[in-house]
């Protein structure tokens, strides 16, 4: 958009007429895009397109083994890190398996309902309940496992060893990258809030 007509679009939302805030930001947006010309932004080189293409597209390749079974993809991620890890708390498996704890927490009760997991508080301090499987849930994760394992084989045969061993090495590289950057954004979050509810406060 010329910046002659942006600046429009910007008096008229200053002057409080009909233009909205999405259609604004819509434009500011298109102000800092890629080009859309094909020759100069390839969507196949953009390295987040690329990973959560291959994500899906492993998700789809197993998921009629778990439609089979009863349960979702973040079901199957609950089993494998339980089974791997034994009992944890809700926050543990909410870290590694990166679903929210809302969301974990209605799937959690989802599959207890199945009777493939169950609570009970820790040993070591009442206060902290931990998750676990159950047979059931034991059961079914061994059933599955070897078709989970197939799927990484395929992925894996047109590649050597050190290949493969590199290309992991580089997604935990990446991993760790954006786990430093979500949490100095988080961490500046709330010190933004903590500035606010200390004025607030004061005043």
């Amino acid at each position: 958009m010329p910046p002659a007509a942006f600046g429009r679009l910007r008096f008229l939302h200053s002057a409080g007429l009909a233009v909205s805030a999405a259609c604004l930001t819509e434009f500011e947006d298109r102000q800092t895009m890629p080009d859309a010309n094909p020759k100069a932004f390839d969507l196949h080189d953009f390295v987040p397109y690329l990973m959560a293409r291959v994500g899906s597209l492993m998700a789809l390749s197993f998921t009629p083994h778990l439609d089979q079974a009863g349960i979702t993809l973040h079901m199957w991620r609950v089993l494998m890190v339980l089974h791997f890890n034994g009992p944890l708390t809700l926050i543990d498996i909410s870290r590694i398996t990166g679903v929210n704890t809302s969301t974990l927490s209605r799937l959690v009760g989802r599959m207890m309902d199945k009777r493939l997991l169950s609570r009970r508080r820790s040993r070591e301090d009442a206060r902290t309940v931990q998750i676990s499987l159950r047979c059931d849930g034991q059961v079914l994760f061994r059933k599955l496992w070897p078709e989970a394992a197939k799927a990484q084989e395929v992925v894996a045969s047109p590649f050597s060893q050190s290949d493969l061993e590199r290309f992991k090495e580089m997604l935990r590289e990446i991993e760790t990258i954006l786990v430093r950057q979500i949490g100095a954004r988080n961490t500046k979050s709330q010190t933004r809030t903590g500035n606010v509810d200390a004025d607030v406060t004061a005043s």
